[in-house]
């Protein structure tokens, strides 16, 4: 072992910028398998996420040209579901505010980013429910709210059945409900630290959450069933149009050209082809 360790400096031998190489190399190696670990692993707490879709609109134009916006209105994702028995789930949901402030009965302050859920949230995009009421029935009831792990553990136990209002909507009280298990890192969606329930959304904005055609500020999102696939959806588009009033559709041509596209999950980490329809 001395004679190894003298040789190591060893003139004209170079060993020490070998060994530097060597640990630099191992290094970027190290790194770049952790990176590749954590890419193949996204949105890996989605159950199948092989069979998960975002919906969003698709659009052409009179040139024939194609334009594509990753959003929905409101009534499409539970509409979906409604139709074709091949979904096994689906849910949307619709930014409120990052970062948004919000004060406890007790005064405290912290901030969090916000997103108005509809009850099927934790259906599709499943968390243990750490503490409090099925969201089934929680979500389904204005002015409930779930809270992040993170933002729980910040609180104490104490905050369950509390009040809550944000400094941006001052005149709108949230009961915390539920607190549900933080989203991991490695996942295509936004950070969530608030779910508010969906049937709240008018006291915080206009209502669109029923809506077939305009405010189109919704994520939506479907997971079918095992053994089904996304191009069984394929009569979706004449659902869309039937739902869209008959006079607004005469005045409106342009309308036929609307459609739906569904994107892959898997496609944010294995860059899968998108599916159209």
């Amino acid at each position: 072992m001395k004679r190894i360790f003298k040789s190591l400096f060893r003139r004209g031998e170079a060993n020490l910028i070998k060994i530097l190489c060597l640990g630099v190399g191992m290094a970027i190696g190290m790194v770049m398998l952790a990176e590749v670990i954590f890419e193949r692993s996204y949105d890996n707490f989605l159950p199948h996420p092989e069979n998960t879709y975002q919906v969003g609109e698709r659009f052409r134009y009179n040139d024939g040209e194609w334009d594509e916006f990753g959003q929905t209105p409101g009534a499409v994702a539970p509409g979906i579901k409604r139709y074709y028995p091949q979904v096994e789930a689906a849910t949307r949901f619709t930014w409120v505010s990052e970062d948004m402030t919000f004060v406890t009965e007790q005064k405290e302050k912290l901030t969090g980013d916000v997103f108005l859920c509809d009850s099927s949230f934790f259906d599709v995009f499943p968390r243990k429910i750490i503490v409090g009421e099925n969201p089934h029935e929680g979500l389904n009831r204005p002015n409930n709210v779930y809270i992040s792990e993170r933002l729980y553990k910040a609180l104490g136990e104490q905050i369950m059945g509390k009040s809550v209002s944000w400094v941006l909507y001052p005149e709108v009280k949230g009961k915390i409900a539920g607190v549900f298990e933080d989203f991991p890192e490695n996942t295509h969606l936004p950070q969530i630290d608030m779910a508010i329930a969906m049937p709240t959304i008018g006291q915080i904005m206009y209502d669109g959450s029923n809506n077939w055609l305009g405010n189109d500020r919704y994520r939506s999102y479907i997971r079918l069933k095992e053994g089904h696939r996304i191009e069984e959806l394929k009569d979706v588009k004449q659902i869309l149009l039937d739902k869209v009033p008959s006079d607004v559709l005469k005045d409106n041509p342009n309308l036929e050209n609307l459609g739906l596209y569904f994107t892959p999950i898997m496609v944010y980490s294995l860059s899968l082809k998108l599916k159209t329809i």
